[in-house]
C-alpha cells in the first residue's frame, strides 16, 4: 500500500510540477514587456482618454506597428536595409531574431489582414541583441521610410502608393487611434495667449476660421495676443493658390460660425491647376497692393532642375519673376498679413514674421522661437502681473497637431529655461494644441506620421544622451548609398515561443 502511494505520489509530482513550472514561465515570458513595448511607451503612446473614448497604450502601439506594416517596412529586405543602416553588432544575429517575431506575427508580408499585431508587440525585441534604445532608433528609422519627401518637396507634391489606395480605411483607422485625423478640443477655457501656425493661404484661413469658431463654440477667453506664426517664405501659386469655391465657402463659414469639419474640400484640394491658376492671379494682385513689382512681360519663372535654382528656390514651382533691381519679395508674412485686413478682424490679431536662415524657410520651430520670445517679453513687462503659470492655445489642423505641438513646446521650453536662468525667475509655459479634423490624403498624412515619430523620438532623448546621432536616423540626412550585404538566409532559428507563452500571448491583453 505505502509502495503504490509513493508511486502516485512520484507521479503527481513528476507530471504536475513540470507543467505548472510551463505554465508560470510561459506566463512570466508573455507578460514580460518587449523592448518595443518599452521604447514606445518612451515614445508617449501610452494611451488616452478622449470624448468618452479610452484608447489603451496597446491600442496606440499596435496601431503604429499595423502602419508600418502595412507600409511594407517590415519584409525581409526592409528589415534588412534598417538594421544594415542602424549598423547594429551582428547584424547577421539580429535578423534572425527580429524575423522570428515577424514571422510568428505574419509581419514579413504585405497584406494587413493576415497581421497578428498583438503578437508582434509583445515579442518584438524580446529576448534579441537590440536593447531599448536600440529599438527607439530602430521605430524612427523604420517610420522615416514614411517621409518620402526630398529637400524643399512640398508635402503636396507626394504620390500616392498603390498600397495606400487598397488599405485606405484601415490606414485611417489606425491613424485616428495615433490622434492624425480628429478635431482635438480645448481643455480649458482660459488661455494666457493664442498662436496660429502658419501654413499656405488655405491652411491658414482654415486654421483662422477654425480659430473664431472655438471662440464662441467652446466660450474661450484669452488674456493676451493672438499671433499668427509666419516668416519670410517666399510665395508660390503651387501651394499658396486657393480656388474660388473652397475660399468662398471657408469665409461663409466663417461668417455663420460653421465648423469647418462639416466642409468637404477633399477633391476641390486635388484640382492643381485651378488651385495654380489662382495662385498666380492671387500673386499679380497682392504684388499691384503692396507696391511689389513683377517682371511685366514674364511675371511667372519655374525651373526644370536645381543647378538652375537660385537659393532658396525649387524646381516645378511657379515662383514670382519680380522686375530688376527689386528686393522686397512676396512672402508668407505679406499674405498672412493680407488675408487678416481682407477677411478677419485686423484689431486683434498679430504676426510673427520669422526671417530666413541662410535661404533655408521658417519652420514651425523658428516661428515659435520667435513668438516665445515675445511672450517671455509680455511677462517681462508685467502684462500677466504675478502669475507665474501660463497656458497658450495652439491652433493648428490635423494631421498636424501633436507634431507641432511637440516641435514647438519643445523650443518654447528652452526659450523660458533660458529667460528664468537669466532673470532668476520661474516661469512655466505650456503649449495645447487644437484644431479641426485631417482632409488630407493618405500620402500626406503618412508623410506627417514619420514626422511625427521624429518628434517623439527627440522628446524621449530630451536631456539624455543618444546612442545614434538623428540624422543617421532621418530620411532625408540618412545614408541611402551605404552598400546592402546579401540577406542572410532564414534557418530556422533556434530561439522558441512555448506553447504556453504562445497562449498567455494570444488571450491576455
Amino acid at each position: 500500500m505505502n509502495y503504490m502511494i509513493r508511486r502516485l505520489m512520484a507521479i503527481i509530482v513528476a507530471t504536475v510540477f513540470p507543467t505548472t513550472y510551463c505554465i508560470y514561465n510561459g506566463y512570466t515570458q508573455s507578460t514580460a514587456p518587449s523592448n518595443f513595448e518599452l521604447a514606445a511607451s518612451q515614445l508617449g503612446f501610452n494611451g488616452y482618454e478622449k470624448a468618452n473614448v479610452h484608447v489603451s497604450a496597446a491600442d496606440q502601439q499596435e496601431a503604429l506597428l499595423k502602419q508600418l506594416q502595412m507600409a511594407g517596412y517590415f519584409t525581409d529586405e526592409q528589415l534588412w536595409r534598417t538594421l544594415i543602416g542602424l549598423g547594429i553588432q551582428q547584424p547577421e544575429l539580429a535578423f534572425k531574431q527580429l524575423s522570428f517575431s515577424m514571422q510568428q506575427s505574419k509581419a514579413n508580408q504585405r497584406d494587413p489582414n493576415q497581421f497578428i499585431a498583438k503578437i508582434l508587440r509583445k515579442n518584438l525585441g524580446k529576448q534579441t541583441i537590440l536593447d531599448t534604445e536600440d529599438m527607439l532608433d530602430f521605430i524612427l528609422y523604420t517610420a522615416q521610410n514614411a517621409f518620402g519627401r526630398a529637400p524643399g518637396q512640398e508635402r503636396n507634391t507626394l504620390c500616392t502608393e498603390n498600397w495606400m489606395q487598397c488599405y485606405q480605411q484601415a490606414y485611417v483607422d489606425n491613424a485616428r487611434i495615433l490622434r492624425l485625423i480628429d478635431r482635438e478640443v480645448p481643455l480649458h477655457k482660459d488661455y494666457d495667449s493664442v498662436w496660429i501656425a502658419g501654413a499656405s493661404r488655405f491652411s491658414l484661413i482654415t486654421r483662422m476660421v477654425d480659430y473664431y469658431y472655438a471662440l464662441l463654440r467652446y466660450t474661450l477667453h484669452i488674456h493676451g495676443d493672438v499671433l499668427v506664426l509666419a516668416g519670410n517664405r517666399e510665395l508660390f501659386a503651387n501651394l499658396d493658390g486657393v480656388t474660388p469655391l473652397i475660399q468662398d465657402k471657408l469665409i461663409e463659414a466663417y461668417k455663420t460660425h460653421t465648423d469647418v469639419d462639416t466642409l468637404d474640400f477633399t477633391s476641390l484640394v486635388e484640382d492643381n491647376n485651378a488651385r495654380i491658376e489662382e495662385g498666380k492671379a492671387y500673386i499679380l494682385k497682392l504684388g499691384a497692393q503692396c507696391n511689389i513689382r513683377l517682371d511685366p512681360l514674364s511675371p511667372f519663372i519655374q525651373y526644370t532642375n536645381q543647378e538652375a535654382c537660385p537659393p532658396g528656390r525649387f524646381p516645378g514651382r511657379v515662383y514670382p519673376n519680380y522686375a530688376k533691381g527689386k528686393s522686397r519679395k512676396l512672402t508668407e508674412t505679406v499674405m498672412v498679413q493680407n488675408v487678416i485686413a481682407t477677411f478677419f478682424d485686423t484689431k486683434s490679431v498679430q504676426v510673427i514674421d520669422t526671417a530666413t536662415d541662410r535661404y533655408k524657410r521658417p519652420t514651425t520651430a523658428t516661428t515659435a522661437r520667435d513668438a516665445a520670445i515675445a511672450f517671455m517679453e509680455r511677462i517681462g513687462a508685467g502684462t500677466y502681473g504675478d502669475k507665474k503659470e501660463f497656458v497658450i492655445l495652439y491652433v493648428t489642423n490635423n494631421p498636424y497637431i501633436e507634431r507641432q505641438t511637440l516641435s514647438s513646446q519643445g523650443i518654447l521650453n528652452k526659450v523660458v529655461a533660458d529667460y528664468n536662468r537669466l532673470h532668476h525667475t520661474a516661469y512655466r509655459v505650456r503649449l495645447e494644441g487644437i484644431g479641426c479634423k485631417c482632409q488630407q490624403n493618405i500620402a500626406r498624412i503618412h508623410s506627417e506620421f514619420a514626422a511625427l515619430i521624429a518628434e517623439k523620438w527627440q522628446k524621449a532623448y530630451q536631456g539624455k544622451t543618444t546612442k545614434r546621432a538623428i540624422e543617421d536616423l532621418q530620411f532625408q540626412h540618412r545614408n541611402h548609398l551605404k552598400t546592402l550585404p546579401p540577406i542572410p538566409g532564414l534557418s530556422k532559428e533556434k530561439r522558441s515561443i512555448t506553447f504556453f507563452q504562445h497562449l498567455f500571448d494570444v488571450y491576455l491583453p
